[in-house]
């Protein structure tokens, strides 16, 4: 390139960055004339009250002096009041001064404590603001999602899309070349990713990909004129102005930071994988010695550096890695170059990529290695705790060993079983002869022993375990793109071939989790409602109804006070309402939900529907009761009470963080529903007329208005796994050659004795 196609490359540059900001501009100017603007409400008293729950106890306030413990406290009007002023705020699409002062406090990367440029500045805002800032992710989190904003390679902090997903893919591309073929990896890192965000990009990029105008004009207020001070010990600094760059420690920050980085990886023709400001490009195979495919590769690098110098981001040549991914022995990997800025990339014989080592040779060596070394260090420490100068007690250590320890071993846990077999060899000896040590059992005692005393699953059972659920999740997520490849790689193998045959070649992640899941007899392609985090932004309240703990088992007295509280929590609604009680349970050969309803003349009608399914239990029949009670209450389309005697069921529809995913639906169902006017809770079996009647369709099946089919969720095949592997475990140690007095002692898996 001559010197003046680059003179003309940085003016057309100039120009376009002077054409943003005078865009963004004028955009701020006609927010600030707006005024006052009708938007949709998504602050009430209960998405307000449900995220300062939520608030970390101890945590640090922003320069206000406000803590999270203050907000805890709010009474129910206070944080009413809270929440029209956020309202009032957001139509105004005004950030207040304060909220846009934050305290810097530098945190050590790990490097070196002494350079200003390892050291992390986590920014501390108002926790009034951090509470707004809560309810305003999720919503736009919702909208970003439903709208399809994003590309289906980025996974950064999005609900349902495993950071494992990544790993597994390239480590399944990697696994899956002949043994001449070659793939080049280049790992990309951002110079100071958060700090560096264009504030007049970011508004631009929001307003291109149609974030509706009310977000776009509060992020807009809540960008300008930020400043800061620093404060190291005692010591504060004076405020200073902060021109570029997302707040480190918002909630909002790495959500606007992948919407301003997502696109780009578009037009590239190699593989990416992105994970906020980490990108990944994976070249597609070519032969070794052929170098078309590679030439690819670097045209690729120049685009994505074309668009970070248009949108004012730098790479570091320095942390950008190259690997050659190849068994090939011939092939000479000094003869293949990337140019970056004028520097040739620099080779490299691994990488890390969210926690994982690939090698060159995609065997998992090292990445193995480096596990078991830290297993080692974690359990020297635990080991130290059990020493004469602490004396933990022995199920102490283990429940630390178990909680610290093991997870170092569990993190991406395909990686043990697709690297050399002698790590987990070796990872097993520790453990059993950590378990000895602790418990003060004869070395002749057996490991298999140790394992049973202690409760700890062999850690061979509890990979594979996990395994399978990391296969369920992530055919059960939002990664579009992992289960597209994990059902071509189905449909285009013989299963039966991929569970028998021990070839290198079938050693992939998808065949792993396929011997992993036909182990625990789980569907190869199992897919479940998927639990979601976070609060919803609901429509309208409803109040979590009185309920007491009644021990009928103690005395007459307390049924007598059950049936009182019952009758007069049925007293109390309003004699114009539908009463719908419902019910659900589950017998030895059928389970069933009921509905019986009530009208304000006195007629009443009974609703049952029989539950089939793989996993039926009571408490989702429960749930489903009192979703077909909100359907029939919208189809009459008169005012409606609900009563149910489940404390479990009627808490997780009421609540707005529930973890449930059928409960989670329910819950959407009734926040947009006009007609459930109230949902009570009554105790059960004290002598009210509608509840004992719906009990008794419940208990004694007669017919059924139609069969409901149950679908399944991520935590039965959880809770599925589970026993398979504790089946497992039986068997083995059913097998095992020990002394008859210790299978005499430990008949059962996992045995009912407690260290």
């Amino acid at each position: 390139m001559g010197p003046d196609e680059i003179g003309n490359r940085v003016l057309c540059l100039e120009s376009f960055h002077e054409q943003i900001n005078s865009n963004i501009g004028e955009l701020r100017e006609d927010f600030e004339r707006g005024g006052w603007e009708d938007v949709p409400r998504m602050f009430n008293d209960a998405s307000v009250a449900a995220v300062l729950r939520s608030l970390k106890r101890g945590s640090a306030g922003g320069m206000d002096g406000v803590r999270n413990e203050e907000l805890r406290q709010l009474p129910s009007l206070a944080v009413l009041y809270l929440a029209r002023l956020y309202d009032l705020l957001f139509a105004a699409g005004v950030c207040v001064k304060p909220w846009r002062l934050a305290c810097l406090f530098p945190i050590p990367k790990g490097s070196d404590v002494h350079k200003a440029t390892d050291l992390r500045p986590i920014a501390l805002t108002s926790v009034f603001c951090r509470v707004f800032e809560k309810v305003l992710n999720e919503s736009l989190t919702a909208h970003v999602l439903d709208e399809g904003l994003l590309p289906s390679d980025q996974y950064g902090f999005l609900r349902g899309k495993e950071t494992v997903g990544i790993t597994t893919r390239i480590a399944q591309k990697l696994r899956v070349m002949r043994g001449n073929q070659v793939r080049a990896g280049l790992f990309l890192d951002v110079c100071k990713a958060y700090n560096s965000v264009w504030h007049e990009g970011l508004l631009w990029k929001l307003r291109d990909l149609s974030i509706p105008r009310h977000y776009v004009r509060w992020m807009s207020s809540w960008l300008s004129s930020r400043k800061y001070v620093t404060r190291i010990g005692q010591s504060v600094s004076s405020e200073r102005a902060h021109r570029t760059g997302l707040p480190q420690g918002s909630v909002l920050s790495p959500l606007l930071f992948i919407l301003f980085f997502s696109d780009v990886i578009l037009g590239l023709g190699s593989d990416a994988f992105l994970f906020a400001d980490d990108a990944t490009l994976l070249s597609k195979p070519f032969p070794a010695g052929k170098r078309l495919t590679f030439r690819g590769l670097q045209r690729d690098l120049c685009d994505v550096l074309d668009w970070g110098r248009r949108w004012l981001l730098d790479f570091s040549g320095i942390k950008t890695k190259l690997v050659l991914f190849s068994r090939c022995k011939a092939l000479c990997r000094e003869d293949y170059k990337l140019d970056m800025n004028g520097t040739a990339v620099a080779h490299s014989d691994r990488a890390k990529c969210l926690g994982v080592v690939f090698d060159q040779q995609y065997k998992f060596h090292h990445e193995c290695q480096r596990r078991l070394s830290i297993f080692k260090q974690r359990m020297s420490m635990v080991m130290r705790l059990g020493g004469y100068r602490f004396g933990c007690p022995s199920r102490y250590m283990i429940r630390l060993y178990n909680s610290v320890a093991v997870p170092a071993l569990l993190y991406n846990p395909w990686s043990f079983l697709l690297g050399p077999a002698s790590y987990l060899k070796k990872a097993k000896a520790l453990q059993r002869q950590f378990l000895r040590r602790v418990l003060s059992l004869p070395r002749c005692s057996g490991g298999d022993v140790a394992e049973v005393y202690a409760r700890i699953v062999p850690l061979g059972l509890r990979i594979m375990a996990l395994v399978a659920m990391m296969g369920v999740r992530l055919n059960s997520g939002r990664d579009v793109l992992y289960q597209e490849e994990y059902r071509l790689f189905c449909a285009g193998s013989d299963i039966e071939r991929v569970l028998n045959r021990k070839v290198a070649t079938w050693k992939t992640p998808f065949g792993v989790i396929l011997r992993a899941l036909r182990a625990h007899s789980i569907p190869v392609e199992a897919k479940g409602l998927r639990s979601a985090s976070g609060t919803s932004p609901m429509q309208r309240s409803i109040q979590l109804p009185d309920m007491k703990q009644f021990h009928k088992r103690e005395s007459e007295r307390n049924r007598a006070k059950a049936s009182d509280f019952g009758h007069a929590v049925i007293a109390s609604i309003p004699k114009r309402d539908v009463i719908m009680f419902v019910d659900g349970g589950r017998g030895d050969d059928h389970c069933r939900a009921a509905v019986h309803v009530v009208l304000p003349q006195g007629a009443s009608q009974d609703f049952c529907w029989d539950i089939v399914g793989r996993f039926p239990s009571s408490h989702r029949a429960e749930l489903l009761a009192i979703s077909k009670a909100i359907d029939l209450a919208n189809k009459v389309g008169l005012s409606t009470t609900i009563v149910g005697d489940s404390q479990a069921a009627i808490k997780a529809v009421l609540s707005p963080r529930t973890r449930c995913p059928v409960a989670r639906q329910i819950f959407r169902k009734l926040q947009r529903s006009e007609s459930v006017s109230g949902l009570v809770w009554v105790p059960s079996h004290v002598g009210i007329p509608g509840n004992e009647h719906v009990d008794m369709l419940v208990t004694h099946p007669g017919e059924s208005n139609g069969v409901v089919e149950l679908e399944p969720t991520v935590g039965d095949f959880v809770k599925a796994i589970k026993r398979g592997t504790l089946s497992a475990w039986q068997e083995l140690w059913s097998l095992s050659d020990h002394s008859q007095e210790a299978h005499i002692l430990f008949p059962r898996i996992p045995p009912d004795r407690r260290h």
